[in-house]
């Protein structure tokens, strides 16, 4: 079987800890430093400042986004398949097929402390994959046994004889 040809366009998914920013339409040849300046562009956005608030090092020392190099995209290690919990940070400048990313790809955000210029831990927060969990649904009512204990054969009417 011929080996599958490359996506014409990605559809990349950015996550830190509740937030996903959805990129449609981001061609492979879009460099990292392209699709962190888009990320930026979101993460600005009025919806993102109570989770920059919220991911703070320190309430005296707010984390400010002034440029894409405030944060680094990461792309999440796996062995057979599994996640390790281990992060890899891209080069910003190499080429979304450079990096081999698939279409629909999810990469993680790693915020910097501005005091230390050190890398924050990536911390995201997964959905439930079953989301009953929530709206947790009423069983449904217990059958008699009457009804239900008629035995084997063909089904017989019940008469009654009662005069109504």
């Amino acid at each position: 079987m011929p080996p599958r040809p490359q996506p014409k366009v990605h559809q990349l998914l950015l996550k830190t800890h509740k937030l996903t920013i959805a990129l449609a339409g981001v061609t492979p040849n879009t460099t990292i430093s392209q699709v962190k300046k888009e990320a930026l562009e979101a993460l600005r956005a009025d919806v993102s400042e109570d989770l920059l608030i919220s991911i703070s090092p320190s309430p005296s020392n707010l984390l400010k986004l002034e440029s894409h190099n405030d944060f680094n995209l990461c792309r999440q290690d796996k062995e057979k398949g599994k996640p390790t919990g281990t992060y890899t940070v891209l080069d910003p400048g190499r080429q979304l097929r450079e990096h081999g990313l698939a279409s629909w790809e999810t990469l993680f955000i790693q915020f910097i402390n501005p005091e230390t210029r050190a890398a924050l831990p990536v911390t995201v927060t997964l959905p439930a994959i079953d989301d009953d969990e929530e709206s947790v649904a009423e069983p449904p009512p217990p059958v008699t046994p009457a009804a239900t204990d008629k035995g084997k054969g063909k089904r017989r009417a019940e008469f009654s004889d009662e005069e109504s």
